[in-house]
C-alpha cells in the first residue's frame, strides 16, 4: 500500500471545523500527496502545430527541452529529434515520434518528471519504422541522476531490431567503471544477429513483422529481477544482485539511431515506500553513500569540496558522466570529499552530472563549473567535454557479447497490463 502523509495542520483544521459545527466539504482539504506516484502519457493533450509540444511535454518530461551539459553530449535532447504527431496507422490518434536515425544520434533520452522509483511495471505501445543500422530503443532506469544511458549508473531494457522480421532483447548495465551487456534467460538465444527472435516464439497469425507494426511492450523491475515482454509474451529475464543497480532512480526513454513511435506510456509504481536519502526502505541500500546537498557550484581552476557520507565504504568509482576521475585527483577525509582542480580541468564549464560509487551503492550530484572572468550576460556556460563517439556494432551500444557477471533465473510468468488503447496492425 502506498504511503501518504496528512499534514498536522490539516488534521487541526478538520478538528476546528467539527467543533464549530460547520458542514465539512471535501473541497476544504487539499489532495493528499502521492509519494510513490504512477506516470501516464498518451500524448493526446499535446499540440500538433509548430513546437508548442516542447513546452507542453515539459510538464511531464524533465528533459523535454533541456540541452544537457557535462554528460558528454550537450545536445542529447535537442527537440529536432522528437515531435508529437498523428499516428501513421490512425490519424485520429496522437503519438510521440522520435527519430535519432537521421542524424546518427546515439544518446537521446527524455526522462519522466517527478518519478524516482526502484520497483515498477512499465507498459507502452511501440513501433519501429526501419531495421536499418540495427537500431534499439526502450527504457533505462535506476539512474541516480538524469543522464544518458552510458554516462550514469543504470539498468536498461531495450528491443533491438535485427531485421524487419526479427527482434532481440538486450539488457545493459552501466555501473561503477563497467558498461556490461547482461546475459539473460530468454525464450531462444536472441542476443546476436540471426538468433531466435520474438516472431519465432509467438509464431502463427500473431506476428506481422517487427517494423511498421504497433507492439505492446512491458518492462518490469522488481528488486533484483528485470524482465521484458512483447504482446504478453515473455522474452527475457535477468537478475542483477549488485547493490549499485538496486537503488531508486530516474526512468528515461532511450532511442539509439532509431526511428520509432511511442504511445500509451504507463508506469505503475510498485514501491512500498518513497525514496529517502538514507537508502529508502530496504536493507540492501543501507550502506549506500548519502548526501544532504546534491548541487554545487565551483569556479573554474578551483578545488571542489563536497560533503558525502560513505558509511565507511571505500570509493570504488567517481565519474563525471562517462568520464572517470582518477583517484589521484580526489581524496576523502571523513565526510569531506575534495576533488582537485586538475581533475576538473578537462571538463570546461557547465552543469555536469557526477556519480560516486562505493561497494554499498551509488549517489549522484550536480556540479556547475563557472568561469569567474565571464559574466552570464555575455556568455552561456557550455561543456567542453567531448561527446563519446558511437561504438561499433549497429551505431551504438557496442557489439553484443555474452558477458555474464550476474546469476540467471528461470523463466516465469510476468503480470501484464491490458492495452489502454487498441492499436491497428
Amino acid at each position: 500500500m502506498k504511503k501518504r502523509i496528512i499534514p498536522a495542520l490539516m488534521i487541526a483544521a478538520l478538528g476546528a471545523i467539527a467543533l464549530s459545527g460547520m458542514k465539512f466539504s471535501p473541497s476544504m482539504v487539499k489532495a493528499e500527496e502521492d509519494l510513490t506516484p504512477n506516470f501516464d502519457d498518451d500524448f493526446e493533450s499535446y499540440s500538433l502545430e509548430g513546437n508548442a509540444y516542447v513546452d507542453e511535454m515539459g510538464e511531464k518530461w524533465t528533459s523535454a527541452y533541456y540541452k544537457h551539459l557535462g554528460d558528454g553530449d550537450a545536445l542529447a535532447s535537442d527537440p529536432k529529434h522528437y515531435k508529437v504527431v498523428a499516428d501513421p496507422k490512425d490519424e485520429t490518434n496522437k503519438v510521440l515520434h522520435i527519430d535519432t536515425a537521421s542524424d546518427n544520434e546515439s544518446f537521446f533520452y527524455i526522462t519522466m518528471k517527478d518519478i524516482y522509483t526502484k520497483d515498477f511495471r512499465l507498459s507502452y505501445d511501440f513501433m519501429h519504422v526501419s531495421s536499418t543500422k540495427v537500431p534499439w530503443a526502450g527504457f533505462n532506469f535506476r539512474k541516480p541522476v538524469d543522464g544518458r544511458y552510458n554516462g550514469v549508473t543504470n539498468v536498461m531494457a531495450v528491443l533491438r531490431c535485427w531485421s524487419d522480421d526479427n527482434y532481440g532483447t538486450q539488457f545493459y548495465r552501466s555501473v561503477d567503471t563497467s558498461f556490461v551487456d547482461l546475459t539473460s534467460s530468454v525464450v531462444g538465444p536472441n542476443q546476436e544477429p540471426g538468433g531466435v527472435g520474438w516472431n519465432e516464439v509467438i509464431g502463427g497469425d500473431d506476428f506481422e513483422g517487427c517494423v511498421n507494426t504497433w507492439l505492446h511492450v512491458t518492462i518490469e523491475a522488481l528488486d533484483t529481477k528485470f524482465s521484458i515482454s512483447i504482446n504478453g509474451h515473455l522474452l527475457a529475464e535477468v537478475t542483477v544482485t549488485k547493490k549499485t543497480a538496486n537503488n531508486y532512480g530516474f526512468v528515461s526513454i532511450v532511442n539509439c539511431v532509431a526511428d520509432c513511435y511511442y504511445d500509451n506510456i504507463h508506469l505503475e509504481n510498485l514501491d512500498e515506500e518513497p525514496y529517502s536519502d538514507g537508502g529508502g526502505g530496504g536493507e540492501t541500500e543501507g550502506n549506500a553513500p548519502t548526501m544532504n546537498v546534491k548541487e554545487y557550484t565551483v569556479d573554474k581552476g578551483s578545488d571542489l569540496v563536497v560533503e558525502v557520507d560513505t558509511h565507511g565504504e571505500a570509493i570504488t568509482s567517481l565519474r563525471m558522466g562517462a568520464n572517470e576521475i582518477l583517484p589521484q585527483y580526489y581524496e576523502i577525509d571523513g565526510t569531506t570529499l575534495t576533488i582537485q582542480a586538475e581533475g576538473l580541468a578537462s571538463f570546461g564549464t557547465g552543469r555536469m552530472n557526477f556519480i560516486l560509487t562505493t561497494s554499498g551503492g551509488t549517489v549522484g550530484f550536480i556540479v556547475t563549473i563557472v568561469d569567474p572572468s565571464v559574466t552570464p550576460e555575455t556568455s552561456t556556460p557550455t561543456s567542453t567535454s567531448s561527446a563519446e563517439p558511437a561504438p561499433s556494432g549497429g551505431g551504438c551500444g557496442g557489439s553484443i557479447t555474452a558477458a555474464s557477471i550476474v546469476s540467471i533465473i528461470a523463466l516465469s510468468g510476468v503480470a501484464l497490463l491490458a492495452f489502454r488503447k487498441r492499436k491497428e496492425k
